[in-house]
């Protein structure tokens, strides 16, 4: 059976056990949400906080490293996997039919870390030492599932 984490956009957390690891953590998508300044490391607001972490723009394609920005990650499950090129870099792969990634609208998800851009659409970790934490449970892992969910982990109950 494969590992399992979900992350909830409206709650901006991801949550899960990966290799015996029980994993709750702050995460944020889209919108350049979960940028930090490198001077002080502390996080940095939203460039767009009508798209950050917005479920109802799940649509809204951006460009990496330009002003165009992107909403949170679409909802459905992906398969997790750690990048061999990218440290503390978590690849995320569709698992079957998600509209927006097949139609070409969207694409090239993943966790990682906070930074100067923040996410246009991946899901970034705040706490570098849970993100580290969770790179290394899913490097030793076989195999890891994400299901991502637009409601809040209350929904689940």
């Amino acid at each position: 059976m494969a590992d399992h984490m979900m992350y909830f956009i409206a709650d901006q957390l991801l949550v899960g056990d990966v290799n015996g690891v029980h994993f709750q953590e702050a995460a944020v998508s889209g919108g350049r949400a979960g940028r930090k300044d490198f001077r002080t490391q502390k996080t940095l607001p939203p460039v767009d906080s009508n798209l950050a972490n917005n479920v109802w723009r799940t649509d809204k394609a951006g460009i990496a490293d330009t002003k165009v920005l992107g909403g949170p990650i679409p909802c459905g499950q992906y398969t997790v996997t750690a990048s061999t090129e990218k440290s503390f870099w978590l690849n995320l792969a569709p698992d079957g039919f998600i509209p927006i990634i097949d139609d070409g609208t969207r694409g090239g998800f993943a966790i990682h870390g906070r930074g100067k851009w923040g996410s246009y659409g991946c899901i970034v970790v705040l706490n570098g030492a849970k993100l580290q934490m969770l790179y290394n449970a899913v490097r030793s892992s076989k195999e890891v599932k994400l299901n991502v969910v637009g409601g809040t982990i209350q929904d689940t109950a």
